[in-house]
């Protein structure tokens, strides 16, 4: 709130179950803003036909034209206050020229791991999720210009269900698109455990995983929602490691989405090693970590071993996520920072 009433905002990115946007909108509007839902999908729609999809390319340019219009039209109509866009990547330089000009304070809410730094030096406000953006960024921004807001999890998406009646629960799932760093792992958990039962849920797993001990742990597309919630409750351990280190700038994620969903979701978080981790969670107390390939092993089979300890170190752990760590206490707190910017205009 400001003293001319109810923030005025536009929130523009994407709104499927899951995404970062929809977890974020409840808390701004907890914190008594009014907001207009700019839903990206509207104009780059991702599922699509092999034909839909070669017609979008070429219609790219009226899209991005056309989504352009729909926020700056939002913002005359609103007489919007604030626009927040999680990534931005849709959002053109010009757009955010003129929302500046309008006098609309722009922020960018952005969870990955390689930021266009330079290009968030046409925000107001940088919220990242990420502590090593900061020495980049302040080559760009005065230090008032960024801060750190940390991932978090949709409270109404992710939370204990119960298990599946038609699945043996796994003991180790990892939840998560594929990559190199990650297939290196869950490989080499195959191979050195065969006896275990591992899932390993998310896009091009199947590519990886093909002739491999891990190729029947796989599945090859990802699940959201209620789906993700029920993968969790069916694993006694689910890991949690990112996409490891860029080699171009060395970046590498310290925690990520998974870090607070896993805990929310109720499930035994076996996470990548790291202080800010340690920052979030009490170790071994409400989560366990791993520094290494042979740690990760060995740490599987103990836990595994003591089904009552690892029980009571999930239970501990969901009640320190929950709910402390839910996007909408991420959007309460987006909206203080950004209210506190807009008072001192």
């Amino acid at each position: 709130m400001t003293d001319g009433g109810p923030v005025r905002a536009i929130l523009a990115s994407e709104f499927w179950p899951g995404a970062t946007a929809r977890g974020i909108a409840p808390g701004l509007r907890a914190a008594g803003w009014l907001v207009d839902e700019i839903d990206d999908q509207r104009f780059f729609p991702n599922s699509m036909s092999l034909a839909q999809r070669l017609e979008a390319r070429l219609r790219r340019r009226q899209r991005t034209a056309d989504y352009q219009a729909a926020i700056l039209a939002a913002a005359r109509t609103h007489r919007a206050e604030v626009m927040i866009t999680v990534k931005g990547g849709n959002v053109t330089q010009a757009t955010l020229a003129q929302l500046r000009d309008m006098g609309v304070f722009v922020v960018n809410y952005y969870p990955d791991r390689d930021v266009p730094i330079k290009r968030m030096a046409d925000y107001d406000l940088v919220a990242t999720t990420k502590s090593f953006h900061f020495d980049p960024l302040a080559q760009h921004l005065p230090d008032e210009r960024f801060v750190l807001i940390n991932h978090g999890y949709d409270a109404e998406l992710h939370r204990p269900v119960a298990l599946t009646p038609d699945r043996e629960p796994v003991d180790v799932l990892y939840i998560g698109n594929a990559g190199a760093y990650k297939a290196r792992l869950m490989i080499a958990l195959a191979e050195t455990l065969p006896g275990l039962k591992i899932r390993v849920v998310g896009h091009r797993w199947l590519d990886h995983a093909k002739g491999t001990a891990l190729e029947a742990a796989a599945l090859g597309n990802a699940v959201h929602g209620d789906y993700y919630a029920a993968e969790i409750a069916n694993a006694k351990i689910v890991l949690a490691f990112h996409m490891g280190e860029n080699p171009k700038t060395g970046f590498q994620d310290l925690v990520s989405t998974r870090t607070f969903e896993i805990p929310a979701c109720g499930g035994f978080m076996l996470h990548v090693d790291n202080p800010e981790v340690r920052s979030l969670f009490d170790v071994p107390s409400e989560i366990d970590t791993f520094a290494n390939d042979a740690e990760m092993i060995a740490k599987i089979g103990y836990w595994l071993d003591h089904p009552q300890e690892r029980e009571a170190v999930a239970a501990r752990g969901h009640a320190r996520a929950v709910p402390a760590y839910s996007y909408t206490e991420r959007g309460r707190e987006i909206a203080r920072i950004v209210e506190e910017r807009l008072a001192r205009r």
